[in-house]
């Protein structure tokens, strides 16, 4: 959102999942700070680590989804591809409100998730003031991790919302690598 507010001339659409710019929003900042206190050189396995998480980090798409961020070096140790140490530090700074003078007036699909609460009703005028041709919609079974959750929904929603914007071919070329479940089925529906 911030580019395309400070850039607006190289971008030609936005698309936001789930987050609104006009009030801060939690955030993970507990997410990373759990990430920084484990000891990776006493994990053999990712499964280790993905459980050693899980007490702070209830979702499993949501510790599977940060885990993405776990690399190995040459020697076989794990490391974390993200500075998770400058994420915790400045996500003050990061999670602040967008408050901008000037506005993105083109084409924005704000997709939120049903069953979160990242976009509000009370959201929406801040969201039209800053993108006054912004698009809204809900994914009802989806929680704020929209694409995990309900992945063939959204897919479907950008498609719909690109169509007019892009040749069909080039959207599916775009999007084919994200045309396969990325995550494990959501439980809960």
């Amino acid at each position: 959102m911030e580019f395309a507010l400070r850039q607006p001339a190289r971008s030609t659409t936005l698309i936001v999942e789930d987050m609104a710019p006009p009030r801060v929003q939690a955030g993970p900042r507990r997410d990373f700070s759990a990430m920084m206190l484990l000891d990776l050189d006493t994990f053999q396995t990712r499964q280790q680590i993905e459980e050693a998480l899980a007490p702070t980090i209830h979702s499993l798409v949501m510790r599977r989804f940060l885990l993405k961020n776990l690399g190995r070096d040459k020697a076989g140790k794990f490391y974390w591809k993200i500075n998770l140490r400058g994420l915790v530090d400045n996500y003050p700074h990061l999670n602040a409100p967008i408050d901008s003078d000037s506005s993105f007036a083109k084409p924005t699909l704000f997709i939120r998730g049903g069953k979160s609460n990242h976009i509000i009703p009370s959201d929406e005028p801040g969201i039209h003031k800053l993108f006054p041709k912004a698009n809204i919609q809900t994914i009802p079974e989806a929680g704020h991790w929209v694409h995990g959750d309900a992945p063939q929904e959204f897919i479907e929603c950008v498609l719909k919302f690109l169509q007019p914007h892009l040749f069909l071919s080039e959207i599916y070329a775009r999007l084919k690598p994200w045309m396969r479940p990325l995550y494990p089925p959501n439980p809960g529906r």
